[in-house]
């Protein structure tokens, strides 16, 4: 903790003297300017842009608060609130910034538990309509997954995001492969590999975690994910997707375990005219398991639906719908509901781009137990600068 601060501290400094230098540099008169352009006349002279050195800082704050009607509402852990009373979701640092022409480094660090979220770099020249990326980063498996908390239309993620992928995010070390298809519409095709062991900080509610390097392919987790976007009009645009996640079971040491997972998202806005700031948007995700346990396997599957209305630049309505049940094996050894449902309706409030105001309501049942209610409230903080949302 202490060296982060301290890394953090030397970083601002230094965009301090950085400034400071420019503004020395701006009063350097013109006959010094003259004689060093004299001095290079017989070499061959270079116009190099101005470019800041300095990386793109953002501190984000998410606090909450959640009342519980009683205790048979599910526990999603990670950022959510899942008990009543107040709750710090998160204090995010995101740095962010172009290393030369064929780089960019991010990094996502999350004070809540000290722990990094993301940390890569990504090339930026690969030929070919090809990319890649190399560190710790989201696993690019459906909609939800690669958004962070604050991002979220919701103050917490779906049921299904906790039961199939993560507490948090579905995330590890590893290395992605993405390539631009030349097709008349866009067309993405992702790949990526992580390494399972406890060591590269695996995130994943689904597959295994081992203490022993990696002996073959298949010690590996995999996940692809192909994806697609249409514009039906000027203000009508839909995305449609599809992943796969395929690695060990943790609940046989030769098991396997995969993760198919399809999400479509529609919008209407109307660009064109002058209420650009009116939308209506619907998500649609769902997912489905197979888990190898001992004598048997597992499948079960999950899903939601969302709908959006943006009524103003600052206002938007929301409701959204969860389940998930089990299809074949015994779910009960495994401490997992069989059956979850949940409704939910938010109304968040953005006065500006950086700060933002959610109310949210839920009711949800758990198998063979009573209809809990819940009740949150969350506010959202953010200096610095703030990178673009994704689609």
């Amino acid at each position: 903790m202490k060296i982060f601060l301290t890394l953090f501290f030397m970083m601002t400094l230094s965009s301090q003297l950085y400034s400071e230098e420019e503004n020395w540099d701006a009063l350097i008169s013109q006959d010094s300017k003259e004689l060093s352009v004299s001095k290079t006349e017989n070499s061959m002279m270079q116009i190099v842009p101005s470019v800041s050195e300095n990386p793109d800082i953002a501190l984000i704050l998410n606090f909450g608060a959640g009342w519980f009607s009683n205790e048979n509402n599910p526990i999603l852990g990670g950022h959510a609130i899942d008990e009543n009373g107040f709750t710090l979701q998160g204090a995010e640092l995101n740095i962010s910034h172009a290393v030369d022409p064929y780089f960019t480094l991010n990094l996502n660090f999350q004070f809540v538990g000290m722990h990094i979220e993301e940390f890569y770099g990504t090339t930026t020249a690969l030929p070919w309509n090809f990319q890649s990326k190399i560190g710790f980063f989201n696993a690019s498996f459906g909609r939800e997954n690669p958004i962070h908390l604050h991002s979220l239309t919701y103050t917490n993620y779906s049921l299904m995001h906790s039961r199939f992928l993560s507490n948090e995010h579905f995330s590890g070390s590893g290395v992605e492969l993405s390539y631009l298809v030349p097709t008349p519409f866009y067309f993405m095709l992702t790949s990526q590999i992580f390494d399972t062991r406890t060591k590269a900080h695996l995130r994943t509610t689904t597959f295994n975690f081992t203490n022993e390097p990696p002996e073959s392919f298949s010690d590996f987790l995999y996940v692809l994910r192909g994806e697609s976007f249409f514009n039906f009009t000027n203000n009508a645009s839909i995305q449609i997707a599809a992943s796969g996640a395929f690695g060990k079971s943790p609940y046989l040491s030769d098991g396997r375990a995969t993760l198919f997972g399809a999400d479509i998202y529609w919008k209407w806005r109307d660009i064109t005219g002058a209420a650009d700031s009116f939308f209506i948007a619907l998500t649609l995700e769902a997912i489905l398991r197979d888990t190898q346990i001992p004598g048997s396997y597992l499948r079960d599957w999950g899903g939601y639906a969302q709908f959006d209305l943006q009524v103003s630049r600052t206002s938007l309505f929301s409701i959204r719908g969860d389940y998930i049940d089990t299809i074949k094996g015994d779910i009960s050894a495994l401490s997992y509901p069989e059956k979850l449902m949940r409704g939910s309706f938010v109304f968040a409030y953005a006065p500006t781009h950086f700060s933002r105001l959610r109310f949210q309501y839920d009711i949800g049942k758990q198998h063979e137990k009573d209809l809990y209610h819940a009740i949150f409230m969350q506010l959202e903080l953010l200096i610095g600068a703030h990178q673009a949302h994704s689609y």
